[in-house]
Parts: structure tokens; C-alpha cells; sequence
């Protein structure tokens, strides 16, 4: 099997490819065929796409969305900061000048990289 996945600003899809067949829609949680790319920390949880969209009102401080905008960007970027003054997530400097974002996930404060905001979505697709 072989896997393609369009990672966006608002929201993502994945294709797999089985055998020589056509392309299939890897459908979400939900049964749709795009996931917003969204990510939540909860106390007891991390959620990924419709879930975590449907409580990002009640949990805007631990929600992530929108973080390819930071690709290619270092924390004191002017053009970030356009952004990430209309956030509810709160980012941090973690090293080097890179970008981090600050959550609580299992009661515990966290740092995350994009890097890592891309695997968890990565992950969500593939399993």
C-alpha cells in the first residue's frame, strides 16, 4: 500500500493505493473526505481533526490549528507574529530561535515543535 497525504492550513486528506487499483480516499473519523488539521490536549486525551474541532471552543488554549504557517519560520519572525497575535495557543522559543507550542496534555505542560504536530497528523492517517 502506498500512501499519499496533503497536509493543509485549514485541512488535510490522505489517498491510499492498493495493489495497481485507482487511488481511495482515506475517509476520516467522521466518514469525510478532508480532516480539519487541528490537534487537541486534553487532560486525558489528544484529538486529532473532527474531534478535536468540535472542542476547540471550550479548549482554545490547548487546540492547535493553522501551524504550517510556522514552517520555515523562527520565533521572531515579524510575518509569524501577523499570525499568531489572532491565536489562541500560545507559542514559545525552544532553541535556537525555533518555534514552539505550549500546551497541557495529561495535566502536564508541553512543548511541541511543528515537527511534531506533523507526526501526530501523519499517524492519525496511517493508522
Amino acid at each position: 500500500m502506498r500512501l499519499g497525504i496533503d497536509i493543509g492550513t485549514s485541512n488535510s486528506c490522505a489517498y491510499a493505493w492498493v495493489g495497481d487499483g485507482p487511488p481511495e480516499v482515506v475517509l476520516s473519523e467522521m466518514g469525510e473526505h478532508t480532516t480539519p488539521s487541528l490537534i487537541a490536549f486534553t487532560d486525558k486525551t489528544r484529538l486529532v481533526g473532527t474531534s478535536a474541532r468540535l472542542q476547540q471552543f471550550a479548549n482554545p488554549d490547548n487546540t492547535i490549528g493553522e501551524f504550517k504557517r510556522v514552517v520555515g519560520r523562527r520565533y521572531n519572525d515579524k510575518e509569524l507574529w501577523k499570525y499568531a497575535k489572532n491565536w489562541p495557543m500560545s507559542l514559545t522559543e525552544c532553541g535556537d530561535n525555533d518555534v514552539g507550542f505550549r500546551v497541557r496534555h495529561l495535566g502536564k505542560p508541553q512543548v511541541l515543535r511543528v515537527i511534531d504536530l506533523y507526526k501526530i497528523l501523519i499517524e492519525y492517517f496511517i493508522t
